[in-house]
């Protein structure tokens, strides 16, 4: 009786279901015990024996499996979800590291330009103080203002903001490349 019903009785414990299951087992051994004794006309003990303990040990093995195979599915899912929430994690904290890099080098591109736009407003007003005066003077100051906007545009080459840097450069040439 028990071996007909062992695919059921798996699929059952595998969907999660093992207690019915094994109620229903238990009920339809019950039933075919108590059939067989009145059928045959022999007592209830004699009807158990050897073979019924087999069928329930068959019938609880194949419960445990199912509920095995349910169980390792279960596991495996929670084990999946948590390598793809790690794996998020993972990515996530990258992207934040990106951005922070992101904003460090924005932060020192910042503060070299904001020197740089400093000491060349300094140096500007050096050179129209000392034009009529001094024109060495003026001229050293230009120089260096030269120098500086060269050296701010390579520091936006380098950090590589060439659509900054190639505006700024064709603002102040006149549409030309600086050399």
């Amino acid at each position: 009786m028990a071996l007909p019903l062992a695919v059921a009785y798996f699929s059952a414990a595998a969907a999660g279901r093992i207690w019915p299951a094994a109620i229903v087992a238990v009920g339809l051994h019950m039933f075919a015990v108590g059939f067989r004794a009145v059928e045959e006309d022999e007592r209830l003990v004699t009807v158990i024996g050897s073979g019924t303990i087999e069928d329930l040990v068959l019938v609880a093995s194949v419960l445990l499996l199912g509920e095995t195979l349910r169980t390792r599915r279960a596991w495996m899912g929670e084990v999946e979800e948590r390598l793809r929430r790690t794996e998020a994690d993972r990515e996530r904290e990258a992207g934040r590291r990106v951005e922070q890099e992101r904003l460090r080098i924005a932060h020192e591109l910042h503060d070299v330009l904001a020197h740089t736009v400093a000491l060349i407003g300094v140096q500007a007003g050096v050179a129209a103080e000392a034009l009529d005066e001094s024109p060495a003077e003026a001229r050293a100051a230009l120089r260096t203002i030269r120098e500086q906007s060269r050296e701010a545009l390579s520091e936006l080459k380098a950090c590589g903001c060439r659509k900054l840097s190639f505006a700024c450069t064709g603002a102040h040439s006149g549409g030309r490349s600086a050399p």
